[in-house]
């Protein structure tokens, strides 16, 4: 510890010691506690493992629970109640909403004078930190000793936070087969740490930790240090972490045991919203409202991921074009709505008798509305398109309904600054709402600089996207790479509650962003979910979006009547890889391979939906399948919409088998970024010759004549698993793939082994509370070589199989896994809230 962190930690305590003596209520609060122990919880990702100690009823109210910021969400999720919230930034609506319901507090020390924190305001020294404030709480109740919980202060395995974390809940609507959650645990921590370093752990092994924990470290041990020489104590009972000096370690069950032992005081943590200065104004700049115009490129045939449709379809006795014009109608923000469509495209049917004037305006266009290269855009929007942003090369969904050639004229037609970017057919686009259009209009007049984009992140057909037009110029010049590498540059930085940033993304509501559905109504299954949810509520007055989402959510448990979505063959078994990244890695699987007439039963029902993605997978790899080729074109004529193949190229034919499957999408399971890894992970030392096939894959892509030079197929994504001793080599493997040809994915490491056990030493699973929410949960299904399909989609044992598709229909077999998952995770959230998976 460093002298100036010791002074910088003393100086900060001093100052808020005095600020909470200052206040008039928290004032009143010292030495109320006196004599209590104290717990402190931070969100580390070893709070899981105390969780169940802290739901004890024997030590209910016998100790003083004080939680910080990132910390708040996991005790949301697992139901406990924590007396107060330490925080240095205001907090997020629904922690606010939640800390109100159980008449909980919120201190919150803040720079900004009079900022709305959700609680008790006080001034904040820079640099503070929740978890020394929170500690700095417990001292000025009389709380001793400070009891530590979550205190990992590093990246245990990989993982960044706790379950339950703010980020779960924006994270669960953004889950592909592309994005796991390993995958945005190891993008935040890249995204979020300078000076990635090893230090050493209380187990004696090393954890990765940052520069900003580094410096969380220093001062808190500053603080533990001037409570020694008070007499007080600090007890780390994280259970894991960091080694800290100035504690002392004991198990948290031991240490409840032996301190809650008397009732807390009776004491009324009172609620307060604004801070005494609270007169203070916020200096905002008031631009002068953009004459936005609505855009709508019209492709009267296909929607946003290539699936027919038509706009003419019925809606609440409406067409479904008609209902999204008559909804951006209603804004008072838009002057213009322009609909951009083919030379040849006959309207009165879908505009069902509403001509061109004044605010509606018809602009033809020769051929297609949208540029070059958008057909492979909406290939790979197909594999996360219940998801508003992120996927392969980083696509939005605003990328899918966006068009330069038609946002230019449109804006030059009606002489207007700024587009505002949606699809013909988004009935439930957000108008009216704070964060809809009049939201988005209103963030781009008070940001205090010059925006490239405002948008929100709701769900998919709800939010919208605002350009001003310089960036739909940029754009259009190819100075610019999409409007979702836009959203990605600056949607990492957003912590969970720092909505209140005037940046370029708008605060969206918790029901409005957690939904993970796609609500375009552009493919047979989205259609019959918002029909069935919303058409019976339709005829009569116009529904707001709370009641919208409410409708949906009660019809999101209902039966599936389509195949799955995302459906994963298995072809054959064997495969060259042989190291820890195998699927063999627990014992060779053998299976009987695919048969031509075994995929005709699989396949027999999938061009119903028209958005069915197939990807060749499984224990084997499918380019070791000498029919392989035979196979790929049987799934392309029963219609899948895109087909993806998961490869090793470790065979030497492969990548002549790749050119003539000509799939949309190849993930590559490399899992290294040096040979001495490749050699550990897939058994011998192959790296360089892989490395160059993949060049070879990329050099070889195909790109539409005068589309940009990063949109071409197929899309390639090398993989690679969250080992424990990996975690750092991630973000280099993330630096170099990231913006080669699509990306990259992160795999999970198992958390059981094939035969459904726990495996003790597995590193930490990834995934959030929201388990069983996102997409990808409900829309995936494997189906084994022999015919057999798991209902644990990482099953590839087969040990949970509910039945084969020889003897029954894909769909029956769907709907029983989907039961069964629904029956796990009843059983995970009842029996093991607070235990790891």
């Amino acid at each position: 510890m460093t002298d100036a962190s010791n002074q910088e930690s003393l100086q900060l305590c001093r100052a808020v010691s005095e600020a909470l003596r200052g206040d008039a209520m928290t004032g009143a609060w010292a030495d109320r506690m006196k004599g209590q122990p104290g717990v402190l919880v931070s969100g580390g990702p070893s709070l899981s493992r105390n969780g169940e100690v802290l739901a004890d009823r024997d030590f209910f109210d016998r100790f003083v629970l004080v939680a910080t910021a990132a910390a708040a969400g996991s005790l949301r999720a697992m139901e406990l109640k924590p007396q107060l919230v330490a925080a240095t930034a205001p907090l997020g609506e629904a922690i606010r909403q939640w800390l109100h319901s159980m008449n909980a507090n919120c201190v919150c020390a803040v720079e900004q004078a009079g900022a709305d924190c959700g609680g008790i305001g006080l001034p904040a020294p820079a640099g503070l930190v929740d978890s020394l404030l929170g500690h700095l709480l417990l001292r000025h109740l009389g709380c001793d000793p400070v009891v530590l919980v979550g205190f990992d202060l590093a990246f245990i395995d990989g993982v960044a936070h706790a379950k339950g974390n703010e980020l779960d809940l924006e994270w669960s609507a953004q889950i592909s087969p592309v994005r796991s959650w390993d995958w945005w645990h190891a993008h935040w921590i890249a995204g979020h740490s300078r000076d990635l370093r090893a230090e050493p752990a209380r187990s004696g092994q090393s954890v990765l930790t940052n520069r900003e924990l580094q410096r969380e470290l220093q001062l808190l041990e500053a603080a533990f240090a001037q409570d020694l020489t008070q007499g007080l104590q600090v007890i780390d009972a994280t259970e894991g972490g960091v080694a800290k000096r100035n504690v002392q370690e004991e198990a948290l069950s031991e240490c409840m045991a032996r301190l809650a032992t008397n009732r807390n005081p009776k004491m009324r943590w009172a609620q307060r919203t604004r801070s005494k200065a609270s007169a203070a104004k916020t200096v905002v700049v008031i631009r002068e409202a953009p004459r936005v115009a609505a855009v709508l490129a019209i492709d009267p045939a296909r929607g946003g991921t290539g699936v027919e449709r038509s706009l003419e379809l019925e809606f609440g006795g409406r067409s479904v074009l008609r209902r999204t014009i008559d909804r951006l109608l209603q804004s008072e923000e838009i002057e213009h709505v322009c609909l951009v469509a083919p030379e040849n495209w006959d309207h009165r049917a879908a505009l069902e008798g509403l001509e061109p004037n004044s605010h509606l305006h018809l602009l033809r266009v020769p051929g297609s509305a949208f540029g070059s290269g958008h057909g492979d855009i909406r290939l790979a929007r197909a594999w996360s398109d219940s998801c508003c942003r992120g996927g392969i090369a980083n696509l939005s969904v605003y990328d899918e309904a966006y068009s330069a050639k038609a946002a230019l004229q449109a804006c030059e037609e009606v002489h207007a600054n700024a587009a505002l970017i949606c699809g013909a057919d988004w009935p439930l686009i957000a108008v009216q709402e704070s964060w809809g259009v009049r939201g988005l209009v209103q963030r781009w007049r008070e940001a205090a600089e010059p925006l490239k984009f405002v948008c929100s992140l709701a769900a998919v057909g709800v939010g919208s996207c605002l350009l001003p037009i310089e960036s739909v110029r940029l754009l259009a010049g190819g100075s610019a790479v999409s409007i979702g590498q836009w959203i990605e540059e600056v949607a990492d930085e957003l912590e969970a509650g720092g909505a209140a940033k005037l940046g370029p993304i708008v605060a969206v509501p918790q029901y409005a962003a957690s939904v993970a559905e796609r609500l375009i109504m552009d493919t047979p299954r989205s259609i019959q979910r918002i029909r069935r949810a919303l058409e019976p509520l339709l005829h009569g007055s116009e529904l707001s979006a709370l009641a919208q989402f409410e409708a949906l959510d009660r019809h999101a448990g209902a039966p599936p009547t389509f195949v799955p979505q995302l459906l994963t063959i298995e072809l054959n078994t064997g495969r060259r890889g042989c190291g820890l990244a195998s699927p063999h890695r627990f014992g060779t699987l053998q299976r009987p391979t695919m048969t031509p007439k075994r995929m005709d039963r699989i396949l027999s029902r999938i061009s119903e939906t028209r958005d069915v993605v197939v990807t060749l997978a499984g224990a084997g790899d499918p380019l070791v399948h000498p029919d392989v080729a035979a196979f790929a074109a049987q799934i392309r004529r029963a219609g899948a919409l895109s087909l993806a193949v998961r490869s090793e190229l470790l065979s030497p034919d492969a990548l002549e088998k790749l050119a003539e499957i000509d799939p949309d999408v190849v993930t590559v399971d490399l899992h290294a970024t040096n040979s001495e890894e490749y050699s550990r992970m897939m058994g011998y030392d192959r790296f360089d010759f892989v490395q160059e096939a993949i060049e070879r894959v990329i050099r070889g892509r195909r790109r539409e004549p005068g589309a940009a030079e990063w949109i071409a197929r197929p899309w390639v994504l090398p993989r690679i698993e969250r080992l424990r001793d990996m975690v750092d080599r991630i973000a280099e493997f993330g630096e170099r793939w990231r913006n080669r040809a699509g990306g990259y994915c992160v795999d999970s490491p198992p958390q059981v082994d094939p035969w459904g056990d726990p495996i003790p030493d597995a590193p930490i699973s990834a995934e959030g509370w929201i388990y069983g929410s996102s997409h990808q949960d409900r829309s995936a299904l494997t189906v084994l070589s022999d015919g057999r399909v798991p209902a644990r989609n990482d099953d590839l044992l087969g040990t949970t199989s509910v039945g084969s598709v020889d003897s029954e229909e894909l769909l029956t077999l769907f709907r029983y896994a989907r039961q069964h998952r629904a029956r796990t995770a009843v059983k995970r959230h009842e029996l093991l809230s607070f235990v790891e998976r």
